[in-house]
């Protein structure tokens, strides 16, 4: 059976966050292998950091656990390129959160939008298409947007 027939069918709120652990660890292991895999290593901490803003407003909005999240997909009206876009995300979260009466803490939303500002600097879906060699501090920056959005997840949904 093929890799794709493998793969749930479903992109449920729990397939996201697992695939969001998946592939952190995964960019863990390239960071840290001897073959220079960098440019791998942040491409997949930035698909780490989409997931996670992701997982929060799908989170945030009611999604449930294991059902498909394509009508929260839809209500978020990104369309294309844009369902991508890191800072496009930051926004839909942050605007459902004060149009539900439940804002974001002022201080999560400013250190939040701070490092999304940062991460959409350094990270974009079509790397996949490009070749260049990261400086250290741009995956080093990408790992600590990483690992904050992972420590204050809850703090964005909630």
């Amino acid at each position: 059976m093929s890799l794709l027939n493998r793969v749930s069918p479903v992109e449920s709120l729990q397939e996201i966050e697992s695939a969001q652990s998946d592939r952190y660890w995964e960019a863990m292991a390239l960071a840290v292998s001897d073959g220079g895999h960098s440019y791998g290593a942040c491409y997949l901490l930035g698909y780490v950091i989409e997931l996670a803003i992701k997982s929060a407003y799908y989170r945030f909005v009611g999604a449930s656990p294991v059902a498909d999240v394509g009508r929260h997909l839809q209500a978020s009206g990104l369309k294309g390129r844009e369902r991508h876009d890191l800072e496009a995300w930051y926004e839909i979260l942050f605007s459902s959160r004060i149009q539900r009466g439940n804002p974001m803490d002022p201080v999560v939303a400013g250190a939040f939008k701070q490092r999304i500002q940062v991460a959409a600097r350094h990270w974009r879906e079509i790397l996949r298409y490009r070749r260049a060699i990261p400086a250290e501090s741009e995956c080093n920056e990408l790992l600590g947007i990483a690992d904050w959005l992972i420590r204050n997840h809850r703090s964005l949904w909630s």
